[in-house]
């Protein structure tokens, strides 16, 4: 272990723009890779410093998780080309594309209809708390009304 190689923590916060506090969080958390303890004192590889690539933080974080799972979710459905149409599923199907291509019509229709509606209701929310600070009551604008 040649000890030219590693820093400190507060040499690491210098070095970074990161707090002290948020050195050491790393090093606990196995993000900076090679930093040991010692005793009480952390020292810190330059390289690991140099190659620490924060990833997504707060509502970042939680999109990029909630993304992530959606695509799994995608993944893990048939393709709209795999799936039989509602006329095929009932055994109506006539054989002609033009009724497959009238049930996707009709899916997506359902489901922008769906979409309209979850944006309708949130904008009648947005619209009563708008009302009530411009009344000037905005004690009861409270985390239950926010969108």
């Amino acid at each position: 272990m040649d000890i030219s190689e590693y820093i400190s923590v507060e040499e690491a916060a210098e070095r970074s723009g990161y707090g002290k506090w948020n050195i050491t969080l790393l090093c606990r958390q196995g993000k900076l890779e090679g930093a040991v303890k010692i005793g009480k004192v952390w020292l810190i590889p330059k390289k690991a410093l140099e190659d620490y690539k924060p990833g997504p933080q707060g509502f970042a974080a939680v999109w990029a998780h909630r993304r992530a799972a959606q695509q799994e979710a995608q993944a893990e459905q048939p393709d709209a080309a795999d799936r039989p149409s509602p006329e095929q599923e009932s055994g109506q199907d006539s054989g002609q594309d033009s009724g497959q291509n009238d049930g996707d019509t009709e899916d997506v229709a359902r489901e922008i209809l769906r979409h309209l509606k979850i944006l309708i209701s949130k904008l009648d929310r947005l619209e009563k708390i708008g009302e009530k600070i411009i009344a000037g009551d905005t004690a009861k604008c409270n985390a239950q009304e926010k969108v």
